[in-house]
């Protein structure tokens, strides 16, 4: 995915835009569940991790910032906290 197209992607997915978040995990879900998945090491926890990790970035995406990073990067870095965060539950 091009950065123009991350760009308006983050746009459309920051206004809410259901197609918008269907067209991200379609791009970007199976490697980010793959590296869940690594952490993991249960699919079904990693399932529920992703699911709550776009839930997560949907809420965050106010504080990307595409100067700084690449659109992927970030969402992993925030997959994998999220994952390491199920494996220690609070």
């Amino acid at each position: 995915m091009s950065p123009v197209e991350e760009s308006t992607l983050v746009q459309r997915m920051t206004a809410r835009e259901p197609a918008a978040l269907a067209a991200f995990y379609d791009h970007y879900g199976v490697a980010l569940y793959r590296v869940i998945l690594g952490i993991v090491h249960r699919p079904l926890l990693a399932e529920a991790v992703l699911q709550e990790s776009l839930i997560h970035l949907s809420f965050s995406l106010t504080r990307y910032d595409a100067t700084r990073d690449r659109l992927f990067p970030w969402t992993v870095r925030l997959c994998c906290d999220q994952a390491r965060d199920s494996l220690h539950p609070r």
